[in-house]
């Protein structure tokens, strides 16, 4: 009441606003907070905290603020340690151009470590970054393989940061929608898995790949990228 009198206010007027204030504070508090778990510790962590710490690591570029929900973890089958026993492995490499935002994909499939059964590559547009180059080409060779009817295999890729992201769940725009598809892709197989392999070992895909490019330039006509 000494408030209402100091400042000229009605007993109506102060009603309104204790109201208001609280239909405010029970908003906030039914407003839902969403965490993400580590996958080292399986703690829960927030996802603003995981952001910073992957942009340090150079995971995820550091000028993002605003993740999307993480993928859940249930429409992921792929894994990203090699239990062996594989009937292939495919390796897959990406060529990308920033000034005209296209870029080449290849990828082969191989009966062990050195005998190849065939190559494959594919041109792509609007492609903004390297990285969605790479992760474009991993998809590519999934659903070539399931069209093959391969059951076991083993993709290789020389991207640390895709492998990474795709191990960790990576919620950041640029490649949502592409981990999303390798997912749901992984569930075509009997045994998939993804794991890091050095430069050395794509040296065959890295010139598909770059050729591949080439043409492009040359001929302006790509399949545009639907990520």
């Amino acid at each position: 009441m000494r408030y209402a009198e100091e400042n000229g206010e009605t007993d109506e007027v102060i009603r309104n606003m204790a109201l208001a204030a609280t239909a405010a504070a029970e908003e906030a508090r039914m407003r839902p907070i969403v965490h993400t778990e580590d996958p080292e510790t399986g703690e829960e962590t927030d996802p603003t905290e995981r952001v910073s710490a992957l942009a340090r690591i150079g995971t995820i570029p550091e000028h993002t603020t605003d993740p999307l929900p993480a993928i859940p973890t249930s429409q992921k089958k792929i894994s990203t340690h090699d239990r062996g026993g594989f009937e292939v492995i495919c390796r897959s490499d990406a060529a990308w151009k920033k000034e005209s935002q296209a870029a080449g994909l290849a990828w082969s499939f191989y009966r062990n470590q050195s005998e190849r059964i065939s190559s494959h590559n594919q041109s792509s547009a609007f492609v903004i970054s390297s990285l969605v180059a790479e992760g474009l080409a991993i998809r590519a060779a999934m659903e070539h393989a399931i069209a093959l009817q391969m059951r076991n295999v083993l993709f290789e890729s020389d991207s640390l940061q895709l492998v990474t992201a795709i191990a960790e769940g990576s919620s950041y725009s640029d490649l949502h929608g592409i981990i999303s598809d390798i997912y749901l892709l992984s569930n075509c197989f009997d045994s998939v898995s993804l794991r890091f392999c050095r430069r050395e070992c794509l040296v065959f895909e890295d010139s598909v790949a770059k050729k591949t490019l080439s043409d492009f330039c040359v001929n302006q006509e790509a399949i545009p990228a639907l990520v």
